[in-house]
């Protein structure tokens, strides 16, 4: 389980707090807007150094590091980081978790179970049928 949500960040000067796990406009406060999005993807085995520079002057840093932690993202560079970097925050954040779950340590995590890196069918199916903020329950 993830330690911190992307919902506690607030990008400093450049906005509010968010606060709606479907509301992503930070990512218009991102230095990325104004960069060639080909830097943040770069391919196997070239390094990220010039996205991770990027990054570092970010207003919206956090909240997309925590963004893409809590969504799985395994490719590119989001704030700051690689998919390497990630795997170690996610294996920093939850020592405890047994190998063969996924990482809220719920579910095993098999070749049918598996979506992406550290997510699960069983925690998606979880996850979509509790009610959004604004829906009625069924």
């Amino acid at each position: 389980m993830i330690a911190r949500s992307a919902l506690e960040f607030s990008p400093g000067a450049a906005g509010p707090l968010l606060n709606r796990a479907d509301d992503l406009s930070w990512q218009d406060l991102g230095e990325c807007q104004f960069t060639d999005p080909e830097i943040f993807f770069p391919e196997r085995g070239q390094p990220a150094a010039a996205a991770k520079r990027i990054c570092q002057s970010c207003a919206v840093r956090e909240v997309c590091l925590e963004y893409a932690l809590e969504n799985g993202e395994r490719f590119g560079v989001w704030g700051g980081t690689s998919e390497v970097d990630r795997r170690r925050i996610l294996r920093a954040r939850n020592p405890d978790a047994a190998p063969g779950l996924c990482r809220a340590g719920l579910h095993v995590m098999d070749s049918l179970n598996i979506l992406a890196f550290g997510q699960c069918r069983g925690c998606r199916k979880e996850r979509e049928a509790q009610p959004q903020p604004g829906q009625m329950a069924a």
